[in-house]
């Protein structure tokens, strides 16, 4: 059950070939994770997500399974700008055509980090838990994905996947520890394939993360 905390956290954005110039952060609306229980629908339109959420910062594209995809994304900055200490928060929404594949949110803000039980995790039993039985363990998940749109190499059609992320942040705003988990699951929503990882960062190295957030 091991991988790469990166990709279990946040989409590749080096894949991600922005439309236009980004714009300055959305200063007029919060930037608030997604609902599982509305943003989970494949019913879900661009028309309902510009209804909550405005105009994205910027649009774009790209190539996942053979298939294009394009998103809307969303970010906010802030922070205690004195002492250059910056928290991020990233939200995408992914479409192929006008079918709709669900949401990836990431927060670099302390308040709003949603721990998991990562004691449940030998829980999950490939090809037995089912996707409400993922749900009622860990709760809303920070990201959504149906298939194309899913990172995994052995995805196929009619397969999803949830992701949950956590991060505990020093008073300077870098972080200190951190996990994620990625539950895929089959087009019968029965678990397929699980990855968590979990990483602490040594204090001592000298790194400044100042000014990350994510």
């Amino acid at each position: 059950m091991r991988g790469t905390l990166v990709s279990l956290c946040k989409p590749s954005l080096s894949l991600f070939l922005l439309v236009g110039a980004c714009a300055a952060p959305l200063a007029e609306r919060e930037l608030t994770r997604p609902a599982y229980s509305v943003f989970s629908s494949s019913t879900v339109t661009e028309g309902e997500i510009l209804a909550q959420y405005g105009q994205p910062v910027s649009r774009g594209q790209l190539l996942k399974h053979d298939q294009l995809i394009h998103g809307l994304h969303y970010f906010r900055l802030s922070g205690d700008w004195s002492t250059r200490v910056r928290f991020k928060k990233h939200c995408w929404f992914y479409f192929a055509g006008q079918k709709y594949l669900g949401y990836s949110f990431v927060t670099g803000w302390p308040e709003e980090q949603v721990g998991f039980d990562e004691e449940k995790v030998s829980q999950v039993i490939k090809g037995k838990t089912t996707r409400d039985e993922v749900i009622a363990m860990f709760g809303p998940p920070d990201g959504m994905l149906r298939y194309p749109a899913m990172p995994d190499q052995t995805a196929a059609e009619g397969d999803s996947m949830v992701d949950y992320g956590y991060r505990l942040y020093s008073p300077n705003g870098g972080w200190v520890e951190s996990k994620g988990l990625r539950i895929v699951f089959d087009p019968a929503g029965v678990v397929k394939d699980v990855v968590f990882e979990a990483n602490k960062k040594n204090q001592t190295n000298g790194e400044d993360s100042r000014a990350n957030g994510l």
